[in-house]
């Protein structure tokens, strides 16, 4: 028994730092994202500015875009992943494959919380 929950706890180590690695990832892409976005926008933000909003107001305007995208994209993440886990169900009726209650809403608010510090920086 030793064995297995050293292999265990090892498994999780490695999971938990690729999931790392991917937000990482991920958030250098929103960054990335959100850097097109201004850039193709300037006349936009010129227009803004010129009537009167604030550079927080602008900065609010793309991490309220950046938070729209990602929970839309975690959806259809939390979607699918839903769907796959039914196939397997039906697939394999011997084995039951559940999800956790907590894990979707986990998994959503650190994918916002991931877009919303990356938009920032």
């Amino acid at each position: 028994m030793q064995a297995f929950n050293s292999i265990m706890l090892t498994l999780t180590a490695v999971v938990g730092l690729l999931a790392s690695v991917s937000l990482v990832i991920a958030g250098i892409l929103i960054m990335n994202l959100s850097l097109i976005s201004v850039q193709q926008r300037r006349a936009e933000i010129g227009l803004l500015k010129v009537l009167g909003a604030h550079a927080d107001l602008v900065a609010r305007l793309f991490v309220t875009e950046s938070l729209l995208l990602v929970g839309i994209a975690g959806l259809l993440g939390l979607g699918l992943s839903s769907l796959i886990i039914w196939l397997a169900n039906q697939w394999v009726p011997i084995i039951t494959f559940v999800t956790p209650w907590w894990s979707p809403i986990i998994a959503m608010l650190l994918a916002l919380l991931t877009a919303w510090l990356f938009s920032y920086m």
